[in-house]
């Protein structure tokens, strides 16, 4: 299982960000490799991220939408993050330069930052 979560890591987190943080990501995928494996929830993930698309609905949201991704997110290119924000009228995009699909974990302090202000402005 270490193995997978290894390969996880590659597209997940930011190339920069695991050559800087290898003892982080390290700890990251210990942590997930130590929870109770389910095989059915894994498969049933991928299949639900498969044929997950409301493109077509998302300009039905009407509240104040912040779209944050970093900019070498390979689960969710930019391009798409800049599609989700097109569709939703008056959405915000961040793009977090060198940040990978799990920005949060990433750039944790800019991400919450951006994030609390967004709030405190809506």
């Amino acid at each position: 299982m270490q193995t997978v979560y290894d390969c996880y890591a590659l597209f997940l987190f930011g190339a920069r960000y695991s050559r800087e943080n290898a003892e982080r990501v390290k700890a990251w995928i210990d942590r997930v490799v130590s929870l109770p494996p389910d095989r059915e929830v894994s498969v049933r993930r991928i299949d639900m991220i498969m044929a997950h698309n409301v493109l077509a609905r998302l300009g039905d949201i009407r509240q104040p939408t912040l779209v944050i991704c970093g900019d070498n997110d390979f689960c969710t290119p930019l391009p798409q993050s800049e599609e989700i924000a097109q569709a939703i009228a008056g959405s915000q995009l961040i793009v977090l330069p060198g940040g990978g699909h799990l920005i949060h974990f990433e750039q944790e302090d800019l991400f919450s930052g951006y994030v609390r202000y967004f709030i405190s402005a809506n």
